[in-house]
């Protein structure tokens, strides 16, 4: 649904790639993996406890999920950056937003 998002929302954009796709789909699927592995340790913990998980463990799932969706989506960008630049792929949009020149260093 996603990718589909962004080729109807920026027509005048290249395609969505392939590398970038893949990556994309594995970091999803990489998130559903660990909230589902630490939704059943924590519900387990919580009931264990005596709180009632139904109410008690949402905040945790979605504070994990805001920080591994994040952190996962920048490894894709950044994934996706090394893969560029291995194959010799230049975005001329993104070249002059380069890090190191906007903190002044080059």
């Amino acid at each position: 649904i996603f990718l589909f998002a962004i080729r109807a929302l920026a027509p005048d954009e290249q395609g969505v790639g392939v590398v970038f796709s893949i990556i994309y789909l594995a970091a999803a699927l990489v998130q559903v993996w660990l909230l589902l592995y630490v939704c059943l340790h924590l519900v387990y913990f919580q009931w264990r406890r005596g709180t009632d998980p139904d109410s008690a463990a949402v905040p945790y799932l979605t504070a994990i999920g805001d920080l591994c969706g994040t952190a996962l989506l920048a490894i894709t960008f950044w994934l996706l950056s090394v893969v560029d630049e291995a194959t010799g792929v230049e975005d001329p949009e993104v070249k002059p937003l380069s890090a190191r020149k906007l903190i002044g260093l080059w």
